[in-house]
């Protein structure tokens, strides 16, 4: 029997004209005015994009403003599935350009000036605050109505944040849950269903840059919204479907987030084998966010894309130790998958397993520093952290020695956790 934690509540697919008849209720939502003070929150999680100052002038930016200071400082914005440049202007009255029409050029744009955010705002670093700056549009050359915000720390990171979100109620099972729904792509649109297809493993940059908005709902009723990252949550790129109990309801959010249609629908399903029977998965999907275990390794799914965001295998022995390793993020085949209709959507995780070091060399003064990291891949190509866990305590980071070509030991130590 498949076995689906945190009270059978999932969040998923199916949406079509036949699942949202005429009398179908709808759920008005109102607009919530987003501050600095914001910045944390865990709603806005998937929207809040963090970017670094940029040494030199950023490749493809055609044309900046002339006669720049010597402090002034590029960055560059990835929003949705736009790339557009910023320049910075620091000072008492900073000032901030965006390339709001994608034409790559920032000479052509109106510079916004920032305001001090009063100490204690953010808890850290000196910060000033941007607010009606134009959003990059989806189309080259078209004129950006959107509006977004953005906050500069010590003049070297540029935080974009969305001006306001949506939210409301929904009626579910005879009980309401608080629900808020985020335009985390910066398009001005509320309903972009994510979709994963066609990230790879390389992408690792459509974590930090979705093309998709976000929902969170208060299923607990507590009044906060929790992640989604290593345990299902509350927060979590927008799906089509929501799980509660044995039974699915198809969700639809208007376009404009003026309000939500919540109806209940039955998916068509398929199956998914990991084949290894102690896994745990944690799911993104246009299906919502799965947490699976159990079942020897197969799960009946909603059809739809999915992502697999986190893998757990563990392994028990003849004095019933169990031991447990952790994937997160880079799960190899598992990055982008489907699910179809009675079919099965097969692979291979865990053991045999292989050792993988990896070697970074960071420049700084008058050296070059080699830092070193570890972990193991399993044969679906996903990378499990190094450490391992023993009867749910992490045991001491691993060793590593350092060979010359002779295969003689040069340098040797031990690696951290961090």
């Amino acid at each position: 029997m498949s076995k689906i934690s945190w009270a059978s509540v999932a969040i998923g697919l199916l949406m079509s004209s036949a699942a949202f008849p005429a009398g179908a209720p709808k759920s008005p939502l109102t607009s919530k005015t987003v501050t600095p003070a914001d910045l944390n929150s865990a709603v806005l999680n998937m929207a809040v994009q963090w970017e670094t100052r940029e040494e030199s002038k950023p490749e493809g930016l055609k044309a900046a403003p002339a006669n720049l200071p010597k402090n002034a400082g590029f960055f560059v914005l990835h929003l949705g599935s736009n790339t557009a440049f910023a320049l910075l202007l620091p000072g008492r009255l900073p000032k901030l350009y965006i390339d709001s029409d994608l034409d790559k050029d920032l000479s052509d744009e109106k510079p916004v000036t920032g305001k001090r955010l009063k100490s204690g705002t953010l808890g850290w670093g000196a910060g000033y605050h941007f607010t009606s700056l134009p959003a990059p549009t989806s189309q080259p050359g078209d004129t950006a109505a959107l509006k977004l915000q953005a906050v500069v720390l010590n003049n070297d990171y540029l935080i974009v944040m969305p001006t306001s979100y949506r939210m409301g109620t929904v009626e579910i099972k005879g009980k309401r849950y608080r629900i808020r729904v985020v335009d985390a792509n910066y398009n001005g649109r509320y309903d972009d269903v994510v979709v994963f297809r066609h990230r790879n493993k390389d992408s690792k940059e459509n974590d930090r840059q979705p093309t998709y908005d976000s929902l969170a709902i208060d299923l607990n009723g507590d009044g906060e919204y929790s992640p989604s990252y290593d345990a299902l949550g509350e927060v979590m790129p927008l799906p089509k479907l929501l799980r509660f109990g044995e039974d699915y309801f198809a969700l639809r959010v208007a376009s404009d987030g003026s309000e939500v249609t919540v109806e209940k629908t039955v998916p068509r399903f398929g199956t998914l084998d990991v084949g290894y029977p102690d896994a745990e998965l944690l799911l993104w999907s246009e299906n919502g966010v799965h947490q699976l275990s159990g079942s020897g390794g197969k799960w009946k799914l909603p059809e739809g894309n999915y992502c697999c965001y986190m893998i757990r295998i563990s392994t028990t022995d003849t004095k019933k130790n169990k031991y447990m390793l952790t994937c997160r993020r880079d799960t190899g085949m598992l990055t982008d998958f489907d699910i179809v209709e009675d079919k099965t959507t097969s692979f291979k995780i865990g053991p045999p397993l292989a050792a993988q070091a990896k070697v970074n060399l960071r420049r700084e003064m008058f050296r070059r520093t080699a830092v070193i990291s570890a972990s193991v891949v399993g044969q679906g190509g996903e990378e499990y952290l190094a450490g391992v866990q023993k009867n749910g305590e992490m045991q001491p980071a691993p060793g590593i020695r350092i060979l010359d070509s002779a295969g003689k030991v040069v340098e040797s130590g031990k690696l951290e956790y961090g």
